[in-house]
């Protein structure tokens, strides 16, 4: 049960722990101003991962089939989707553990198109861990610290999040598993699928060129590491999955994240002292994430429990 996979979930969490730091920075900076942006910036930045993946593996490479390649690509396309839905949820509501908390619904989710396209049985105790995971974004529902806004409007922002990054999840295995492709192959296109669409908004978002030329400048340190930690966790995340036995073991690490969210953010206030900008994540980390601190463990240990149920 436990391996090689184990090292990779964790190390993909802490990444993404990060990323979700620097993105409540970026937000409540005023460094994002419409979901777009940063998804565009985002999808863009994994040119490198066609560049490097594809580079080092480039016979392999040529080896993949093109449906193989293509549904790779829209297993990339989908999770630069699932990032417009994040941003929106991120704009109304800067709260990254909460938003990692509805994140967590993905699991159920995940569990029934499995069943569907991977064939992967599940037993009444996987019926019962997904009640427990929704009792657990209950736990938050009824905290009314827990969040600034409504909690129903911030589900609905979240809904496409979750179809879209579980649709991703799941037909990445497929492609793995059924289809016998190799990780090796496989990434660089998930990257290209990011890239294509990424640049598909952009062209129809013109406007968002010079925007996103000026906070890229201004910001540029922040954006390369933000960038680099989600191309190294990205990376980790579909080589854990690839490894896993199978995805719901993957799922449980994952529900972790939002405890990891708010444990990053108190070491971040003080490395982000160095460039001068702790007092704004302080800021974000004491009325947003701390605020109904009791509901959100509450919530990530009833949903964990649901996640390994599964």
């Amino acid at each position: 049960m436990f391996g090689e996979w184990l090292i990779y979930a964790v190390a993909s969490i802490v990444c993404w722990g990060l990323i979700n730091v620097l993105d409540s920075y970026f937000v409540e900076s005023k460094i994002y101003k419409n979901m777009f942006d940063g998804m565009i910036v985002s999808s863009l930045y994994k040119v490198w991962g066609v560049a490097l993946v594809g580079g080092i593996f480039f016979t392999k490479v040529l080896e993949i089939s093109l449906i193989n390649a293509l549904l790779a690509m829209l297993g990339g396309a989908l999770i630069s989707m699932a990032f417009l839905s994040y941003f929106a949820a991120m704009l109304y509501n800067n709260d990254s553990p909460l938003v990692q908390l509805a994140w967590n619904l993905s699991s159920p989710l995940v569990v029934v198109l499995g069943y569907v396209f991977l064939k992967e049985e599940f037993s009444i105790k996987a019926y019962v861990g997904m009640g427990i995971i929704f009792l657990g974004a209950f736990v938050i529902s009824f905290s009314k610290d827990s969040f600034k806004g409504k909690f129903s409007k911030l589900m609905l922002l979240l809904v496409p999040l979750v179809v879209l990054y579980s649709t991703s999840e799941v037909l990445m295995k497929y492609i793995e598993e059924v289809r016998n492709v190799e990780f090796e192959q496989s990434f660089p296109f998930l990257c290209l699928g990011q890239v294509l669409f990424g640049s598909i908004i952009l062209i129809i978002r013109r406007k968002s060129i010079e925007n996103i030329g000026k906070i890229i400048k201004k910001n540029w340190a922040l954006f390369f590491s933000s960038e680099a930690l989600e191309l190294l966790g990205l990376f980790l995340m579909q080589l854990g999955i690839a490894k896993a036995p199978s995805i719901s073991l993957f799922g449980v690490v994952e529900a972790f994240m939002p405890a990891m969210v708010i444990l990053l953010t108190g070491v971040s206030i003080f490395l982000l002292k160095i460039f001068k900008r702790g007092d704004t994540l302080k800021k974000i980390y004491e009325e947003n994430m701390l605020s109904g601190i009791r509901a959100k463990i509450i919530a990530t240990a009833i949903m964990m429990v649901g996640v390994y149920l599964i």
